[in-house]
Order: structure tokens, then C-alpha cells, then sequence
């Protein structure tokens, strides 16, 4: 990963990055077909390459103007890898229309808007798992999704603004929260990274909004300014709700009064976001949901397939029973393991650490691990310094090549090919740590 020793050539070359690198974004995002896996796969790769040289020789100020102008080229273009933007539009309309996404589905209502070119286009664009089952967005999230609807027909772009204005302002707070010598290089690798432009202003996945909040939050903390970050956190939470799995890490990192502020105004902010769930029928919606995604569905999963081929071929115990006992245990593990570090925990530095450790964990376990859900560990990963989920993130795109249109197809082969870098990079960054909790074991290895 680290380049120095190619620091002549790269000085040579830095002049031509930013030109390549909008070349091969405007050509992914206006040129490339969704089946054509090969092109698109060497323009990410490729991307990826200019970007480690990137944040290895350009300045800050040069990183953020390539960042810009690697988001600007989107405008005007479809997302090409998903069709989950489909349903954000779908759902903004409905609330447009005085319509709880949480009380139908979109095939529950499909016939009332069939004279309504766009609502039909969003429906059959979705797919049928969309098309079956509520909305599964925290209503936070629907927020923005109304926004977008009132910018007919440019939904798209306003989905993309709010995505960018994000990606500005977390790189804004990384100024903040990064300290040392290489602060540039560690911004940059966030910032520039192709996941992230890709999966964020590309395909319109709303983790950079997520983390944009999460980041304000951690600022706050730092800033000593509790009951603000509190606020903070649950916006971020009820964007995405990742950050929910790092709420008992603070259990012990304030004072008393510090510590009731923060959970009492995190918890009243969540009740007053929860207002559109407080319908029983429509709360009940919304976990249904949840729970089919969490405990139906697998897709790219690493240690979830090796549980999965132990248990129906040494044990005879069926996929579909195995992935809700597994998905069960994960979040338990996942719970008290947080709670755990939350109590031991005394610092704010330490809190971060364990954040990146949790959510490493969860990615590692989980059933379903789709390349955006990477952003949020690639943010923990910059504070941390640590370079695997840098790794991580250009690995996982080959999971797009599991899909034949939008329909999965799974593969093993391909599974390894993916986690095997990332498992190794991880091994080589913390050896010494391995190496020490190995002898504290009393395993000697030979040098």
C-alpha cells in the first residue's frame, strides 16, 4: 500500500491523475452498461489505482478539488449498479401524496397509481423484492426522499446533492477529528476513495449521509458538547441504523450528568423521529421488514458461508433455519460484546477503536454484506488509521460480478477471492499484536 519508494515516478505522474481519474468516473457513469462486468470492473480497478497515487502525492486542497469535480461528473447519469434509488423516489412521492410507506406496499398500491407514468416506471424498476414488502428506511431517511420528490423530474439530482453536500461536509469534520503528520493522506483515502464516489453520489446509497452525521456527532463528543452530540447520533441512526450497534460503547466514556444528558436527549430525539412509526401496524411494518432482511436473505457473507456449509453438511440442518438461528447469534455476540468494551472503555479514543472493532466484527459475521455497507468501516478505518478496509473496498466491488441484471448468483470461488486479501492485509498490519497474544499464550513461533 505504502508508495514512497515510487515518489519520483508518482511526481511525474500526478499531473495526468486527476485527468484520468474524471475520465475513467464520467465514462463508468455515462458510457458503461450494467452487463457489461468486464468494462466496468477495469474502470473501478483502475479508478482504484489512481487513487492510492492520488492520495500519496497530491495536497489537500488537490484532493478535494479531484474529489469534487470526480462527483460533479455523475450529474445527469442513472445509477448503474442498483436500483434501490427507485424505491427513495417511490417512497418521497407517497409521503408527497399524504401516504405512509410504512402502511403498503408498493404492490398494494401499484393499481391506483397505473395512470401515472413515473410511480409505474419506479415500480417496475424496483424489482420484486421491493415491490412485496414495506419500506425498510428509518424515517430520517424519508426525509430526504420527500425532498427529492418536490424537484420533479430532477429526483435523481436532488438525491445526489444531498449525497455530495455530505461527502463536503464529512471531509470538513476529518480536518477536525484528524490529527499527525499524514492527516492528508488518511483524509484522502476517504474522500477519494472510488467506493464511497461510486457507491454515494453514483448509485445514490445513502451511508455518506449516515456518516456525515455520525462524523458531526464524534466532533461534538471530542468538543465535550454532550447533549449536542446526542442530537447528532440519533439523526445519524435514523438515516441508517448502524450506529445504533455503538451506543453502549459510551456507557462509561463521561461523567454521570454527561452521560444521562446524552441518552436522554438521543432518546427523546428518537421518539420525535419515530413519530411516523408510532402507528402500531406501521412499527409492525417496519420491523417485519427488518427482520426479512436481517434474517432471510444472504448475500456475499465470509464466516456466515463457512457456518452454513458446516451446518448442512456435517449437521443435515437446513439454510433457511440456519440463517435466522445465525443472524440471531451475531446480533447477541455483536450486543454484548459492544455493551462489554462500553463498560471497560474510559476514553474517547479508545471508544473509536472499539467502533471499528464492532462493526469489523458484524461485517465479518453478518449473512449480507453489499459494497456500500463497507463506508461506514472505511470512515472508522481513517480515524483508526488502519489500511484494510481500504483493501476491503476495492475487493468487495467484485461482488457485482455475482449478479447476472439484478438477480444474484452466488459463488464461493469468488467469495474467498474477495475476503482473502482483506483477511491477509489485516493479518500483516496487526502482526505484532497477533505475534504478542500468541506468546501471552504460551505459542512460540520460530524466527
Amino acid at each position: 500500500m505504502d508508495t514512497y519508494s515510487l515518489q519520483p515516478f508518482l511526481q511525474k505522474l500526478k499531473v495526468y491523475i486527476p485527468f484520468l481519474s474524471i475520465f475513467c468516473y464520467a465514462f463508468f457513469a455515462h458510457q458503461t452498461q450494467r452487463t457489461a462486468l468486464f468494462e466496468f470492473s477495469v474502470l473501478y480497478f483502475l479508478s482504484f489505482a489512481l487513487y492510492l497515487c492520488a492520495c500519496n502525492t497530491l495536497s489537500l486542497r488537490q484532493i478535494t478539488a479531484l474529489g469534487i469535480l470526480s462527483r460533479i461528473v455523475f450529474i445527469g447519469s442513472t445509477p448503474l449498479l442498483s436500483q434501490d434509488f427507485s424505491r427513495f423516489i417511490w417512497d418521497g412521492y407517497l409521503i408527497g401524496d399524504g401516504i405512509n410507506p410504512y402502511q403498503f406496499t408498493p404492490s398494494e398500491l401499484i393499481e391506483q397509481y397505473s395512470s401515472n407514468s413515473l410511480m409505474s416506471s419506479l415500480y417496475e424498476i424496483m424489482g420484486g423484492l421491493s415491490q412485496t414488502n414495506y419500506s425498510n428506511y428509518p424515517p430520517f431517511n424519508q426525509f430526504f426522499f420527500y425532498l427529492s420528490s418536490l424537484f420533479n423530474p430532477y429526483e435523481i439530482e436532488a438525491l445526489r446533492t444531498v449525497l455530495f453536500t455530505a461527502d463536503l461536509g464529512v471531509l470538513w469534520f476529518l480536518q477536525k477529528l484528524m490529527k499527525g503528520a499524514k492527516a492528508n493522506l488518511w483524509i484522502g483515502l476517504y474522500f477519494l476513495n472510488p467506493l464511497l464516489i461510486v457507491e454515494g453520489v453514483g448509485n445514490l446509497h445513502f451511508e455518506g449521509v449516515m456518516v456525515f452525521f455520525f462524523a458531526i456527532s464524534l466532533w461534538l463528543i471530542q468538543k465535550n458538547k454532550v447533549s449536542l452530540a446526542g442530537l447528532f447520533w440519533s439523526l445519524s441512526v435514523f438515516v441508517k441504523l448502524i450506529p445504533l450497534m455503538f451506543l453502549p460503547l459510551l456507557l462509561s466514556l463521561f461523567k454521570k450528568a454527561e452521560n444521562i444528558r446524552f441518552y436522554i436527549v438521543f432518546s427523546v430525539s428518537s421518539i420525535v423521529l419515530l413519530l411516523p412509526l408510532f402507528q402500531v401496524n406501521e412499527l409492525l411494518n417496519f420491523w417485519a421488514t427488518l427482520k426479512l432482511w436481517f434474517s432471510n436473505f444472504a448475500f456475499n457473507g465470509s464466516l456466515y458461508k463457512i457456518g452454513k456449509f458446516t451446518a448442512e453438511n456435517l449437521f443435515n440442518y437446513p439454510s433457511y433455519k440456519f440463517i435466522k438461528t445465525y443472524s440471531a447469534a451475531v446480533s447477541a455476540i455483536i450486543f454484548f460484546t459492544s455493551f462489554y468494551l462500553g463498560i471497560k472503555n474510559r476514553s474517547k479514543e479508545t471508544a473509536i477503536k472499539n467502533a471499528l472493532l464492532i462493526l469489523t466484527l458484524y461485517l465479518f459475521t453478518t449473512s449480507t454484506v453489499h459494497p456500500w455497507y463497507i463506508i461506514t468501516l472505511l470512515f472508522l478505518s481513517v480515524l483508526n488509521q488502519q489500511k484494510f478496509v481500504v483493501v476491503w473496498s476495492a475487493s468487495i466491488f467484485l461482488s457485482y460480478l455475482f449478479y447476472t441484471g439484478y438477480s444474484a448468483q452466488p459463488s464461493t470461488a469468488l467469495s474467498f477471492i474477495i475476503y482473502l486479501p482483506v483477511f491477509a492485509y489485516l493479518i500483516y498490519q496487526n502482526q505484532r499484536i497477533i505475534l504478542s497474544v500468541l506468546s501471552s499464550w504460551g505459542v512460540r513461533l520460530r524466527q
